[in-house]
């Protein structure tokens, strides 16, 4: 797992292998982007209490 900062935004790659299933034995690939468009949201009690972006899974090697 890979995890950078662009712009604030947080990106995760995460890569693996399909257990079970249609897809047993193939590779994957899942990028989660947490867009960085609430950051003053950190300045107050409450915090930052959701984030969203796109998730992106990419299946490989069937």
């Amino acid at each position: 797992m890979a995890a950078v900062r662009p712009n604030g935004n947080i990106v995760t790659i995460s890569t693996g292998t399909i257990t079970e299933g249609a897809f047993k034995g193939a590779k994957a690939v899942t990028e989660v982007t947490l867009l960085a468009s609430r950051q003053t949201a950190c300045l107050t009690p409450q915090g930052l209490t959701s984030a969203f972006g796109p998730t992106t899974v990419t299946i490989t090697q069937l």
